[in-house]
């Protein structure tokens, strides 16, 4: 991957944590918006193991893939937009275990 690459991944993750962060702070998600926006600084100050530490928010139980946005679960959220929502948030996953997979391929000796 090229330096080029390498800026463009780094700033298209970035962008899709701000957005899962935005998406999560309407719903008053409490544990992972504020771990994704801790992850984000890290990546802002040039913590390459923040990488890891992302592709580790997918995996086990309790991970960021169980994650359904309802108001069952204590979000924020009417019942009508809840696909919607979840749809959105699948969408800022698959980008976010992307980007920090090829990124992370990109920095490991």
């Amino acid at each position: 991957m090229t330096d080029d690459e390498f800026e463009l991944r780094l700033d298209r993750l970035r962008g899709a944590i701000d957005q899962l962060v935005g998406l999560l702070g309407e719903v008053d998600d409490s544990a992972w918006s504020p771990w994704f926006s801790d992850v984000n600084a890290r990546l802002d100050g040039g913590d390459r193991h923040a990488l890891e530490h992302i592709v580790a928010a997918f995996g086990g139980m309790g991970s960021l893939n169980d994650l359904v946005i309802h108001p069952l679960n204590g979000h924020r959220v009417e019942r009508l937009e809840v696909d919607a929502v979840n749809q959105r948030l699948d969408d800022l996953r698959n980008t976010i275990s992307s980007e920090a997979r090829a990124l992370r391929r990109a920095v490991s000796p």
